[in-house]
């Protein structure tokens, strides 16, 4: 394929016009039409080496506008393709049933109208990252929440569960997710991660009240649901189950030092609905 420039001249003898035939395939290959416009212009052209300029013309202006529509309408399926709703940070509130039970270690065997168990309305926030894995979608998270869950007294019969008279404390939760999505707007996620409780103990002893807090480690699992509202808002639901093992009593009054419970077993059931926000 000659690099030398190339010209041509209307029939009317007009003014001849030069063009570098290899500046123009460079043009063409970009939107993948040299092929066919190289063998027309070898077809047609004259030994003189002049084609009809008014023919070139036409069919230059045919390929870009083809071109042109073809660039159009892959660009919104590619940026489709690439935008993926359930990925990037999120920010939201939670709220739902919280209920907190003693484990088989601590059961009141010998109440049998004791339920051994809290419930409460548990609220908080919640941050997270999520990211698109090859099809899964991954994603780190933490919450701060709480609950209204507390030891109740009805009608002289006390419903505890195996800490004294305590009431529910702020919970901290780090953990992982994997998802799937299911459809366009929806993702089906299972959850996971470290969760630090902490109870709140009164206690009385002649006459005196004194105030602790029963600090307990464990782990977390659940699964949800999460719903496209927006470009960037989402709605979501999922159950979280978590077990706490280990336990520590701090005291309000600095006097009295830190005493460890050791191995403990509590249970904790929660059903939470949520909205949020990606950014």
């Amino acid at each position: 394929m000659p690099k030398t420039p190339i010209s041509w001249a209307h029939e009317k003898n007009t003014p001849t016009y030069t063009l570098c035939l290899f500046c123009n395939i460079i043009l063409l290959c970009e939107v993948n039409e040299t092929s066919r416009f190289v063998r027309r212009w070898e077809i047609n052209a004259p030994a003189n080496g002049h084609v009809n300029f008014m023919e070139y013309q036409m069919n230059y202006k045919l390929y870009l506008l083809a071109a042109a529509s073809v660039a159009a309408t892959s660009a919104p399926a590619m940026a489709q393709s690439s935008d993926d709703p359930f990925t990037g940070p999120r920010v939201g509130v939670i709220a739902g049933f919280d209920t907190s039970r003693a484990g088989s270690d601590v059961d009141d065997d010998l109440n049998e109208d004791n339920d051994e168990s809290i419930e409460g309305f548990g609220y908080g926030v919640e941050a997270g990252y999520d990211f698109n894995a090859g099809g899964v979608v991954l994603g780190v998270e933490a919450e701060l929440s709480d609950s209204t869950a507390e030891v109740e007294v009805d009608e002289g019969d006390f419903e505890g569960f195996g800490f004294g008279d305590v009431e529910s404390g702020r919970d901290i939760y780090l953990g992982a997710r994997i998802g799937a999505r299911v459809g366009e707007n929806a993702l089906v996620y299972a959850k996971g991660g470290y969760t630090n409780a902490r109870y709140n103990v009164s206690a009385s002893f002649d006459g005196d009240e004194f105030r602790s807090s029963i600090d307990t480690d464990g782990f977390r699992l659940g699964a949800g649901l999460e719903y496209l509202l927006g470009t960037n808002t989402y709605a979501k639901v999922e159950y979280r189950y978590s077990n706490y093992t280990d336990a520590e009593i701090d005291f309000e009054d600095d006097g009295l030092g830190d005493v460890e419970l050791g191995d403990i077993d509590l249970d904790r059931h929660q059903v939470m609905a949520g909205v949020g926000f990606r950014f």
